[in-house]
């Protein structure tokens, strides 16, 4: 089974991805989600592909997570919910980690997006997010590529800790390359 720094590194290659220069209709996440579930509506639209971005990666890693493979992020949340995956403290989160945002917290709806921790900063994190901008401009939970961003914990709704190799991340001291003790994972 793979590492989060498995994990992250996977995820990170795809960044720079956009739906709007795909030349196939609908995104590469959705088109895998419809033949993995047979839902072949999922592979011919540009239907918000977060949730299916991160199925993806973990799936690519054979990284099994309770939740996971979804399209829809509440139902990953409940799953991992089920599974006593969900953080306590949102700011213990660590590279690997899942990341459940809520953009409007004030509203109670919930859940909006979900992308993978990259890096604890203490006052924000650092993520990699499929279906976003590149920027502060255009929308977050639904701009069609994936990226690197930066959020900051007031629109973090749930952080969900898989089991990497059979031991949750936190636990799971890695060396050569891995997560060093600041929560940046190394070349």
């Amino acid at each position: 089974m793979a590492t989060s720094y498995d994990v992250i590194a996977r995820a990170a290659k795809e960044i720079g991805y956009s739906r709007f220069t795909d030349p196939l209709m609908g995104t590469i996440y959705g088109r895998w989600y419809a033949l993995l579930t047979n839902t072949p509506w999922f592979g011919t639209n540009g239907v918000p592909y977060c949730a299916m971005f991160v199925s993806y990666i973990l799936a690519e890693c054979g990284v099994e997570v309770p939740g996971f493979p979804t399209a829809s992020c509440l139902a990953a949340l409940s799953g991992a919910r089920g599974a006593g995956i969900v953080l306590a403290n949102k700011y213990d989160a660590r590279p690997g980690d899942i990341v459940l945002f809520d953009w409007d917290p004030q509203l109670g709806n919930g859940v909006d997006h979900v992308g993978f921790v990259e890096r604890n900063c203490g006052s924000y994190i650092q993520t990699i997010e499929g279906n976003t901008s590149p920027g502060t401009s255009g929308s977050q939970g639904n701009g069609g590529g994936v990226h690197r961003r930066t959020r900051s914990w007031g629109v973090v709704a749930a952080i969900i800790r898989p089991n990497y190799d059979g031991v949750p991340s936190s636990s799971k001291s890695e060396a050569g390359g891995g997560i060093s003790e600041d929560g940046w994972w190394g070349q």
